[in-house]
Parts: structure tokens; sequence; C-alpha cells
């Protein structure tokens, strides 16, 4: 079981950003901003006072993090002091500077510049007063956040739109995230019992019996298409995987609702030209970089044009549509005319010579569970439907009465043969789903597809009882039925469902509710045999696998992300 370290981690945001926002002193050195974020204790309504819980050490372990930022040279240094005592001189940055055993009562965190020797350093460029106490009572925290997040739908709680923050700026502030990332060592992620990583995904591992003997089988998820565990390795990971899924949420949590945030902080991310999975894709894995990095991920009005329509969503034309908000954090991002911008969502291969995006990062607290992990809570994170989708799906479920155990087959055509993609037929999910029955015994299949024809092959089976949401599939039908399984060349047809939605031809909100309502059924199910090379299918296994733990899975085309560096493209 993971074991629980009490530690806030202060991020003292240190330089100057724009004379606006961050204006110089009298002295005539520019003013640092403190920040203070809570992990494992939490804070009082003052947000001055840290309470360390009952189950929690006696003293806090505290992590000062100094961050370099444009207008500072490489020779900038600052010193760190714990109530007047130094602690460390930064020359490097990013700069984390360890304090250990804080004790309860009143504390002072003081950053100071230096020039010349070290002796020289002054004056105070930030300071953050702050009160450590311990509780009487233990608070599970958990149980209030969705409902902090939830009243935030109606009333952002850290609204700033008067400050106008460039988007050249930020941009050059997520690079330098993007440089400073930790990107893990498959040497860091954790092995199990024999099993080492040979990719920076994670590893799992299983026993299988052959002729009377156990043998280790280890699934790498960066290179390993298949996962079959015995029924014993998956009733054991049940309550440590609700212990860590707790805490990782209750960490990002802290960091995408802070008390103080400043502008620089924000990374508002658009949605990219692709499909509505590819989209969540993406916002999970800008939303793990930002919680990586310091940063806050934002989903600007407009940044889910595609995906969602007035009549569903009114004005919000953004993830907070479907889901709870990400962020109590809003500042007006502008371009060069000052007119609302956001960051391009497809940047990463420019900067990394890649095709597609890299799953290579962590956290140092998390870099042991792999990058797989830490991109399935993210989307966790995210995946919180507020009202109305809640009672959208609901009703579209409540007369399938599914039963479990199941297994969850994501079948993928519509449009998809236009990509030049092989469209195996359900033929060879099924035998997959065979071999799933003849190994767990499972009898029940949930059927996500937007292939009217695969859905009534589903409902004849003799062998399997079947189930599928009632959606209207005719609308996806463009030529997928008649193309050939392996399609030799990508088609200039131009059908894709976005530039339907473009062309008004189908509704954005529609067909975002349709995927999403199958991804999340794919989720609840008990195994999953799909394509991973769907952004779909991907989706649907992250959020299993974060609610879950590890389940049986088998990819019929790849693994979940390209090795060394876990790229999906």
């Amino acid at each position: 079981m993971m074991q629980r370290r009490p530690s806030v981690f202060v991020y003292l945001a240190v330089g100057i950003f724009l004379q606006v926002l961050n204006p110089v002193s009298p002295s005539g050195h520019s003013e640092a901003k403190v920040l203070i974020l809570s992990k494992n204790a939490f804070f009082e309504a003052s947000r001055d006072v840290l309470v360390i819980r009952p189950q929690d050490a006696s003293a806090l372990n505290l992590t000062a993090s100094i961050r370099r930022y444009m207008h500072w040279s490489q020779e900038t240094r600052v010193q760190v002091h714990l109530d007047g005592a130094r602690l460390h001189l930064c020359e490097d940055y990013p700069c984390d500077v360890p304090i250990e055993n804080v004790a309860a009562g009143h504390h002072k965190i003081t950053v100071t510049l230096c020039s010349g020797a070290e002796e020289t350093c002054g004056p105070v460029v930030g300071e953050s007063a702050f009160i450590v106490k311990h509780s009487d009572v233990d608070v599970d925290l958990l149980e209030i956040l969705d409902g902090r997040r939830q009243a935030s739908a109606n009333s952002l709680s850290h609204v700033d739109t008067s400050t106008s923050v460039p988007l050249t700026q930020i941009e050059l502030l997520e690079y330098q995230d993007y440089v400073a990332r930790h990107i893990i060592s498959p040497s860091e992620v954790e092995s199990v019992d024999g099993c080492h990583a040979s990719s920076v995904c994670g590893v799992w591992h299983y026993s299988t019996r052959e002729e009377g003997k156990g043998k280790i089988q280890c699934t790498d998820l960066c290179t390993d298409t298949r996962y079959l565990p015995d029924e014993q390795v998956l009733a054991q990971s049940v309550a440590k995987v609700q212990e860590e899924s707790a805490e990782v949420y209750k960490d990002m949590f802290e960091s995408q609702f802070p008390q103080h945030a400043d502008p620089w902080d924000v990374r508002p991310s658009a949605s990219p030209m692709s499909g509505f999975g590819v989209t969540m894709v993406y916002a999970a894995h800008n939303l793990a970089k930002a919680f990586a990095t310091g940063g806050i991920f934002t989903a600007p009005n407009g940044s889910m044009a595609t995906w969602t329509s007035s009549k569903f969503c009114g004005d919000d034309r953004s993830l907070s549509c479907y889901f709870l908000r990400v962020t109590n954090v809003s500042f007006r991002v502008v371009d060069d005319d000052n007119k609302p911008a956001m960051l391009a969502a497809e940047r990463e291969g420019t900067w990394s010579g890649v095709d597609g995006i890299m799953h290579d990062f962590s956290t140092p607290k998390y870099a042991h569970k792999g990058s797989f992990w830490l991109q399935s809570h993210a989307l966790s994170f995210i995946w919180r439907f507020n009202d109305r989708t809640r009672q959208y799906i609901e009703s579209l479920r409540s007369g399938m009465n599914m039963k479990h155990p199941i297994i969850g087959i994501h079948v993928r055509r519509g449009d998809s043969f236009m990509a030049a993609r092989w469209m195996p037929h359900f033929e060879n999910f099924l035998r997959e789903a065979r071999a799933m029955k003849e190994l767990y015994g499972v009898s029940n299949i949930f059927l996500a597809t937007d292939d009217v024809e695969t859905v009534e092959k589903c409902h004849a089976l003799q062998d399997f009882e079947c189930f599928s949401l009632p959606i209207d599939r005719k609308i996806y039908d463009v030529g997928a039925s008649q193309a050939p399984e392996h399609n030799p060349a990508e088609s200039q047809y131009d059908m894709w469902v976005e530039r339907r939605i473009e062309r008004g031809e189908l509704d954005g909100s529609a067909t975002a509710l349709h995927a999403i309502a199958e991804i999340d059924t794919l989720s609840q199910c008990d195994y999953f045999i799909g394509r991973l090379d769907s952004a779909i299918s991907r989706l649907a296994y992250m959020l299993m696998s974060a609610s879950k733990g590890p389940r049986p899975f088998v990819s019929l085309d790849r693994p979940w992300a390209r090795p060394p560096q876990g790229i999906i493209n």
C-alpha cells in the first residue's frame, strides 16, 4: 500500500513577468509571488492556516520550488529562508528546496535577491506568512471536493477578467515547462514481482498456470497488447487502487483549485482539430503536464467549439458544458490584437520533432507509477459529469439493465476507414471475447460502436447476452460497411464527423454525448477488448484503470502508446 507522507509543496513563483502584472518595487527590485499549495495537510477557511490531520506526522515536510522566469538572467540567484534562517542558495532553475520537520506554530518563508557574493543577498523580493496547527478531527476532504467543484460550476471563486495576460508570454512559459518537466526513466517505474519496466508507461504482472507450475507474466503498456491475469491478482489490487486514486485526485484538486493564483500560472489550452476522443486525450495530457510542472490547466470558453452546441451548452463551449469545472481560475488571455486567445493544442511535435504527444513525464512523487497511471487519473479528474450530462446519460442507460461481470467491446468503424486504418470485423473481437469467457466465465457483452450492422450481429449471438445504448448509429454511416477491412490508402472523401458538424449536418453536442455515454459505460465494464489505436478505446480503458486498477484487456492492433517515450499520435 502506498506510503502516505505528510508534505506541503510551496511554490515560490519568483520573477518579473510584466511590469503591469508584477510591478517594480520602490527599491527597484522585482516583487516575487509566494504561493502555498497543500498536499497532505489542508487549509482552513482563512487559507493562512495549514492543518495537519491526526493520522499524519507531528510535523510537516515542505518543498520550496523556485522557478526562473524569462526576464531573469541565467546568473540570477535567490536565497530562501525559513523564519530568518538561511536554507539554500538557488543558482539553477527550477530549484527545489526541501524543508523538513516544520513544527506547529507561526512561520514565514522569505526569498531574497542575491548579487555578487552570497553575503550580499537582499532585499526581500517575496514572503509568505502561515500557521501550522493540528486538527482534533479526522477530516476526509475527498467527500467535499466534488461538492466544491459543483459549486464552482455556477460561480467561479477566483475570476479576474480585468487582467489580460499576453498569449506570447504564456507560450514561452509553457515551453519552459516542457523543457523542465520531470522525464520518467524506466528504472524509476516500480517493479512488481520480478517484472521490470522497459518503457515509461508502466508495468503490470500476473501469474499463469503452466503444467502445474506458476509462471510470472509481465505486461508493459508501451509494448504489450494484452493483459489477462487470474482473478486472484485482480482481487488483491482493489484496496490499493482506491487509496492511490483518492490521493492523486486530492493533489490535483489542490493544484487546480488554489486559493491564490498568478496570471502566468494558467495554461489555457484549446482542443485539437480532430475527433472527440483525441480532444479528450489531449485534455488529459495537458492537465497532467500542468500538474507536473506547477501550472494550472484551463479550458476557456470556445476551446471545444466543434464538440459543443448552443442547444445543449448555451454559451459555454468548453469542457464544462459536460463536466464539472476543472479549475476556479480564470484570467483573460489575449493575442497581439488584445483579442481572447488560447494555446494551440498540437505543438509538442514542433518542440520534440515527434509526430504526436509524448507521455514521458510525471511528478517526482508519482513517477514510480509510470505515465499511463498519471494520464489515466488526469482524465478521471476531468471526467466528473455536471448535472445535465449525468441526467442525459442516466436517461439513455435507464432501459439497458446491464449485467455484471461483463466485457466491454469497442468496434470503431464509421468514418475511420478514411484514415487508411485497419478496421477488423466484429468476428475478430468476438474471438477474443470467447477466449475471455473461457478464462473468466463471463457471458455478457456491452458493445460500443458507430456501426448498425455490428450491433445487429452482437444481439444475435447465442453464447453471449449483448447490451448496447439506444443511439442513432445510422447518422455515422458514411460508407464503412462497403470499405475493405484493410483500407489501402487515406481517402480524400471528406466525411469526417467533425467536418460534418462544421457544415451543419450533425449537432456537435449530440455527437459528443453519444461518445461520452459509450466511453463511460465501457469504463464501468469488468474486461475490455478494443483497438488502442482508437482514442475512444484508449479513453475507456484509462477510465476503467483509474477506478478499478489493472483490468484484463486485449487490443487488436497496438499498445496504449509507443515506446520508449509513451508517444501517441
